[in-house]
């Protein structure tokens, strides 16, 4: 028992994590004139600007985004869609947490 809830709880946990990324991806698509890829490798780029400490450069790119995005209207089905994977990511992720709260307390009792 101890073994499935100390495997099962970090991975729903995970599984959790990446419903919850997915979700605010949906919900904030009308924002960005990029496809699903495509707004990763922006992320990806604009932290590294930051990181590098061009923080000026990583502003204007994400303004310049932020004036394309306009092409994109928003779809209102996509963006509730996002809400829901990411209260249903929320779920998981309490689930997880409660399995991993078990197998502690269970492993202090032995």
């Amino acid at each position: 028992m101890r073994e499935t809830l100390a495997l099962a709880g970090p991975l729903i946990t995970l599984l959790g994590v990446f419903a919850g990324a997915w979700g605010t991806l949906l919900m904030c698509r009308p924002y960005h004139p990029f496809g699903t890829w495509r707004v990763l490798l922006h992320l990806a780029s604009v932290a590294g600007m930051v990181l590098r400490g061009r923080f000026a450069e990583a502003s204007q790119s994400i303004r310049n985004a932020s004036d394309f995005s306009a092409i994109n209207p928003e779809n209102r089905f996509r963006t509730l869609e996002g809400v829901y994977v990411l209260v249903f990511s929320f779920l998981l992720q309490t689930l997880g947490a409660t399995l991993i709260f078990a197998d502690s307390y269970l492993s202090r009792r032995h």
